[in-house]
């Protein structure tokens, strides 16, 4: 299948499921790219399985950066790579944790990390997904994230090596 056919066939995906919001408003902007392709096949993938299903929760770290973003997804380096080319620093995964329920593991860890988020507007708290990095760094994060989560954590927590 062609590049073109591919981006058309995940195009159309979405224009005939429910995704709770009119899929006409967001999806034009989309520029016709390999990026934008891979970003709506990783988004397909996590659609095809329920955010409430198992997976992982991430911390994915800003080289050389204070700043750590917390999320969900069935492939934490699929999710990096998408999250990439549209963050000005590099990106790393830092630690994983494997969970059987994502969205409420995902929830619990933002709220043990409210008082660390990068709010860009005062009235919406929850605008972002990243954090400044607490005194104590990675660690901190493990201990704060995990202690929130640790009723969903159904397999292994890996930590990775970064700078």
């Amino acid at each position: 299948m062609t590049h073109e056919n591919r981006y058309q066939t995940i195009l159309l995906f979405f224009k005939t499921i429910k995704l709770g919001v009119s899929s006409e408003k967001w999806l034009p902007p989309l520029k016709h790219s390999k990026a934008s392709t891979r970003g709506l096949e990783e988004t397909v993938i996590l659609l095809g399985k329920k955010m409430t299903d198992s997976g992982f929760i991430y911390a994915i770290k800003a080289k050389k950066q204070p700043y750590v973003k917390i999320g969900l997804s069935a492939d934490p380096f699929q999710r990096i790579r998408n999250l990439q080319p549209g963050s000005p620093y590099k990106l790393q995964v830092a630690q994983t944790w494997e969970v059987h329920n994502m969205k409420a593991s995902e929830d619990l860890a933002h709220e043990a990390m409210e008082e660390y988020i990068l709010r860009r507007h005062e009235d919406n708290p929850y605008e972002t997904e990243w954090f400044e990095m607490p005194e104590g760094g990675l660690e901190k994060v493990d201990e704060i994230v995990s202690g929130a989560i640790s009723e969903h954590i159904s397999g292994k927590t890996t930590k990775y090596d970064v700078e």
